[in-house]
């Protein structure tokens, strides 16, 4: 199926997107997509009265908000119930879409798991004894070169298992070390902004 530099392409894709997943959280990579899904490609006609229903709640919102009670008490009241109107139909069709987007999000995880962890599983087993590289002779002691081809590739060579955990663990680590700093970075910028609105108060 593919040939030892194609192998390493696809093995190093496949963990890249895992661990970033893991970084990043899988539910949140769902949520995400969930979101996409309503915003740009859901034609559910229910999603889409919800969101025309919200909309109209904003404007009626900032209508009410607009004019006095005192002095308009008449359209303001006639505002307010149609928020309440409005509220209530949105509560209602939120209450029914529950079951669908749970549904939805299912699925987007078990898909997610499949297409990184099968395509991993199937390499690791109709793979495992296939050479990733070779190794110059005697850059290692045998006792090393034996775990290196764990467990059936060609002496002096490194295995695709074994080439899979060196991988993993090193993008794991860096993704680790990026996601740190950025932490570091977004905390940090929290401090100074802190800072500066108690000097300037």
């Amino acid at each position: 199926m593919f040939g030892s530099s194609g192998l390493l392409l696809v093995v190093l894709g496949l963990l890249i997107i895992k661990n970033a997943i893991s970084i990043v959280g899988k539910a949140n990579v769902v949520e995400f997509l969930w979101a996409f899904y309503n915003g740009y490609l859901s034609r559910d006609k229910e999603w889409i009265k919800l969101k025309n229903l919200k909309i109209d709640k904003i404007e009626i919102i900032k209508e009410k908000n607009s004019i006095s009670p005192q002095d308009q008490y008449a359209k303001w009241t006639k505002l307010n119930r149609n928020l309440d109107k409005l509220s209530k139909e949105i509560e209602l069709l939120e209450s029914n879409l529950i079951l669908k987007r749970s549904i939805f999000k299912n699925y987007i995880s078990y898909f997610i798991t499949a297409i990184i962890e099968i395509p991993l599983l199937f390499i690791r087993i109709f793979k495992r004894n296939q050479p990733m590289f070779y190794l110059p002779n005697g850059i290692f002691p045998k006792y090393v070169l034996w775990i290196l081809k764990f467990p059936n590739a060609n002496y002096n060579s490194v295995s695709l298992n074994v080439w899979i955990f060196f991988i993993n663990t090193f993008i794991n680590n860096l993704l680790g070390l990026i996601k740190y700093i950025f932490e570091q970075n977004h905390t940090n910028t929290e401090k100074e902004e802190q800072i500066e609105s108690i000097v300037q108060s």
